[in-house]
């Protein structure tokens, strides 16, 4: 495959160079080149890159901070209007649900990178059917494959060298690679349901028993027709939003980390809807004990106390390390950034000065820190879009003060 997977790497980026040439010498003859485009080519060159570079899409749209509106908007459609799957891939898995035909024609939902959904009405009951794309396996292993060769080359530079970059990667690749197993995925809406219930969220109900292999079959929520809709109450919403995910992080370490407007919606009673789940890790308790304490530092001001987690949860420390001149450092940052409202928090640019002042002491954490990290960068753009004022770290302080006495002790 390693051959074969970077001659097709590079006949697509020659496919794009020349799209792109094409598309700018057309634009440039009939006098447009100042409404040129060349975003508008890169959904496509992603797709035909291979499952791993649109999940890379997929999170840049949501990131304003790195990326203007029109690469952003190009972007967008990443999320839930990849291409279609083949029609008789489809069929077949369809047939195979129920000895029963749909009484009307399945209808398609949305297509993401890993696979299509699509809505099968049966006699009885409507079901929503996703199929996984045919092949996906193979390259989504190889593109996770690259981004651990391209992970060790960055560890050996001397801005990484004191950072888990190899360990991250290869956590976060793992957990891309497992969203081929939609059985994976099935039990994952069971565990997400249990760990939301008492919240105003709804996940789909896996059916087991009528999925298999290339399919999962969940109960069909109307929310499935309607990602990426209107909201009523900006500032509900984001409430809500950031109550699922610091309810993931803090009482249970389920995490998804997928949780783009492609993936949620919401019923016109504010309930929100959770309708993939393919994406999702679970943390070690060490760990979510660990976050959960650096985050009751950085919400009360507690600049040692957030010291203190990090230092805990590294994996090694140096015999040299000046701990008094590390707290001191975490201590301003902490200061800095406490009760900054959503319009002025940056999770990126805090993570960044975070490891920034972890490699100057040598400090290597556990790269299971990433999980919660990327699950906020996710949210992070939708949060500050409805509630620029809000005050995201209140919202968490509750639930990680309910649920810290509740994450087992373990040994340090």
């Amino acid at each position: 495959m390693s051959a074969a997977g970077y001659l097709r790497y590079g006949r697509h980026l020659v496919g794009f160079a020349t799209r792109v040439g094409a598309g700018w010498l057309r634009a440039t003859v009939r006098g447009r080149r100042s409404t040129f485009d060349a975003w508008r080519y890169v959904p496509d060159l992603l797709e035909n890159l291979g499952p791993g570079f649109v999940k890379m899409g997929q999170l840049a749209s949501t990131r304003r901070d790195l990326l203007g509106e029109r690469p952003r908007a190009a972007l967008r459609r990443l999320r839930d209007d990849c291409r279609p799957l083949p029609a008789e891939h489809v069929r077949r898995n369809v047939e195979r649900v129920r000895p029963d035909p749909p009484t009307e024609p399945v209808l398609p939902l949305g297509f993401g990178s890993i696979a299509g959904v699509y809505l099968a009405r049966f006699p009885d009951e409507p079901l929503a059917v996703k199929v996984r794309r045919p092949t996906v396996s193979d390259r989504l292993r190889f593109d996770a494959d690259n981004a651990r060769r391209a992970a060790r080359a960055v560890a050996i530079l001397p801005p990484a060298r004191h950072l888990p970059v190899r360990e991250m990667v290869d956590f976060l690749a793992t957990a891309a690679e497992m969203q081929v197993d939609l059985g994976r995925e099935g039990r994952n809406l069971i565990e997400l349901r249990r760990t939301l219930a008492h919240l105003p969220v709804r996940l789909p109900r896996a059916r087991p028993e009528l999925s298999e292999g290339d399919r999962l079959v969940m109960e069909y929520l109307p929310a499935f027709a309607a990602a990426d809709g209107p909201i009523r109450d900006g500032t509900t919403s984001a409430i809500r939003l950031l109550e699922a995910v610091f309810t993931m992080i803090f009482r249970s370490g389920f995490v998804h980390l997928d949780m783009h407007s492609g993936n949620f919606a919401w019923d016109p009673d504010g309930t929100l809807n959770i309708v993939d789940a393919g994406f999702a890790v679970q943390l070690s308790d060490r760990t979510r004990r660990q976050f959960s304490e650096f985050f009751i530092g950085l919400s009360f001001g507690n600049g040692r106390r957030s010291a203190d987690s990090v230092l805990r949860s590294a994996v090694t420390l140096p015999e040299s390390l000046d701990r008094e001149a590390f707290t001191a450092e975490i201590s301003h940052l902490i200061h800095a950034h406490r009760r900054l409202p959503a319009r002025d928090f940056r999770v990126g640019a805090f993570t960044a000065e975070l490891f920034a002042i972890q490699r100057r002491h040598g400090v290597f954490i556990s790269s299971e820190f990433a999980a919660p990290v990327l699950a906020l960068l996710t949210i992070e753009e939708q949060v500050r879009d409805w509630a620029p004022d809000l005050d995201f770290q209140v919202v968490a302080q509750a639930i990680i003060l309910a649920s810290i006495a509740l994450i087992p002790c373990g040994p340090e």
